[in-house]
């Protein structure tokens, strides 16, 4: 499946699950995100890439069709060692019910130095440092979400669900392409 696809496949429809999996003792440090949708399930995860003149990596998005056999390690069969953190009750707890389910705007952010890597993008979120998924409800404001690939912890996924987290996220990225979904 396209990488178009799959992203359609998590911006047009309810998300009835939100997982991550959460390495043993580093509760901020998400592997990736995984969107369970009506229509299937996608994975985000954060992709490096080598810059040009420079030993630095800077870090887009991918998406991947997601299968949940096999998915991380396994202690024993069936069974994953890395226990995924349920991040759509963590939302739903958080007052952000409303962005579960479309339509919801949608914001590209780059980090500009993407265009220094040493290889050209493969896949349309390789141009992506993060997405944001904004919801105006009118009793309730603005409800906003950033999942951005990490620039701390390489190749990881960093979530913001609180306005000061979303923005501390975005503040060292430049938006690109609005879109509504």
């Amino acid at each position: 499946m396209s990488d178009m696809s799959l992203l359609t496949r998590v911006l047009a429809n309810e998300w009835i699950g939100v997982k991550a999996m959460v390495p043993p003792q580093a509760r901020d440090v998400l592997l990736d995100v995984v969107f369970i949708t009506t229509e299937g399930a996608a994975r985000l995860i954060g992709r490096a890439h080598s810059l040009r003149d420079t030993r630095e990596e800077a870090f887009s998005l991918a998406i991947y069709e997601h299968v949940e056999e096999g998915w991380w390690k396994e202690d024993s069969p069936g069974q994953t060692a890395w226990k995924p953190r349920n991040l759509r009750d963590e939302w739903i707890s958080q007052s952000l019910r409303s962005i579960l389910t479309p339509p919801r705007d949608v914001l590209y952010y780059s980090d500009p130095r993407l265009r220094e890597r040493v290889f050209p993008a493969q896949g349309f979120l390789d141009n992506y440092t993060a997405i944001e998924f904004v919801k105006d409800v009118a009793e309730a404001g603005r409800k906003r979400i950033v999942i951005s690939a990490s620039d701390d912890d390489p190749c990881a996924i960093e979530v913001g669900t609180t306005s000061d987290r979303c923005d501390a996220i975005l503040s060292r990225l430049v938006r690109l392409v609005p879109g509504r979904a």
